[in-house]
């Protein structure tokens, strides 16, 4: 082949390869940008602000408080609030949707820690473009993020800690399941177990246990099973996250420890609830979401207005039980 055809052969390649790349951009940009048009009020009416808050597509009634907080605070400063929610079935992820939302020129974007390994790179690269980031609910504490607005976890774990020690709850074997849990080393859950301890510190007869549910396939339904059949005492169990306390719920039932093995669940949806007001959940942690969504929107309009904000802004925690559980099921009706 003659040098000349060769070099042009080359170069057609690479300017193919160019186009499918930047065609495959436009399009995510070009997708992203209809789902904006989706929410007519955008279109409707101008704004000096626009905002998205992303979030994984589950504890759905949650992220609707915040989005609600957030509005109503936006409505007045002249900012538009867009939530997207991740759609795993099409294995679209939190990370791919930050990444994509750095690069819309959007003014800030409100969103959640998830399970993503990518979740720090996307956060850093949207970061270093000027889009501030705040996080709402979970942390990655170790990125550019420039805020988190949540549950103080240290007295998260001093209400749980409070819990386990009710006499009502007769309490001797308690263990506490997580994602990287660790008794030792135990990350972002540092404090939250740090808060436990404080609580049951004068309460020696309860004994505390850790289970890793990332590194274990079915690790909480080998747990419940070992405590059907007696190979491990087991009174209590203290979940991190809202899919452990599902997943928790439904192996006590399949091996009949319903009452017998107490569950204290984390964060709200209508299946935690529904578990309360049947007994197999005794209690549940969550936050205010509405709350949460108007401190994230506060800080971003005072980093705006004074080029810094709170890294940590705390909101309290609050306990659903039997007793307030009603004012819960309401949401749902």
């Amino acid at each position: 082949m003659p040098k000349k055809h060769f070099k042009c052969v080359i170069f057609s390649w690479l300017l193919l390869l160019a186009s499918l790349l930047l065609g495959s951009e436009i399009l995510l940009l070009r997708s992203f940008r209809q789902i904006t048009r989706r929410n007519p009020y955008i279109d409707e009416k101008s704004y000096d602000l626009h905002l998205m808050l992303i979030t994984e597509d589950q504890n759905l009634s949650f992220w609707e408080d915040v989005h609600k907080g957030a509005l109503s605070v936006a409505n007045a400063q002249s900012a538009a609030v867009e939530w997207r929610r991740a759609n795993m079935s099409q294995t679209e992820s939190v990370a791919e949707l930050i990444e994509i939302s750095g690069l819309c020129g959007l003014d800030g974007i409100l969103t959640c820690s998830s399970d993503d390994p990518n979740m720090k790179a996307a956060i850093d690269e949207a970061s270093e473009r000027g889009v501030p980031i705040f996080m709402l609910g979970s942390d990655i504490s170790d990125s550019l993020r420039k805020g988190y607005i949540g549950t103080d976890n240290y007295a998260a774990g001093k209400t749980v800690g409070s819990l386990l020690s009710e006499d009502n709850l007769d309490c001797k074997n308690a263990v506490l399941i997580g994602t990287d849990i660790a008794k030792e080393n135990a990350g972002s859950d540092e404090f939250f177990i740090a808060g436990l301890k404080s609580a049951i510190y004068n309460m020696p007869h309860i004994n505390l246990e850790y289970l890793d549910t990332g590194s274990t396939p079915f690790a909480v339904e080998a747990l419940i099973r070992e405590g059907s059949q007696g190979r491990r005492e087991i009174d209590a169990v203290v979940c991190r996250s809202i899919e452990d306390t599902i997943i928790c719920a439904n192996a006590v039932i399949e091996n009949n420890l319903v009452g017998r093995i107490k569950i204290i669940g984390c964060n709200e949806d209508r299946t935690v609830l529904e578990y309360l007001e049947k007994g197999i959940v005794q209690a549940a942690i969550t936050s205010d979401g509405e709350t949460i969504g108007k401190a994230a929107m506060e800080s971003f309009l005072f980093l705006r207005e004074n080029g810094w904000a709170n890294e940590f802004v705390p909101v309290e925690t609050d306990v659903i039980t039997p007793e307030n559980l009603p004012a819960y099921l309401a949401k749902y009706n």
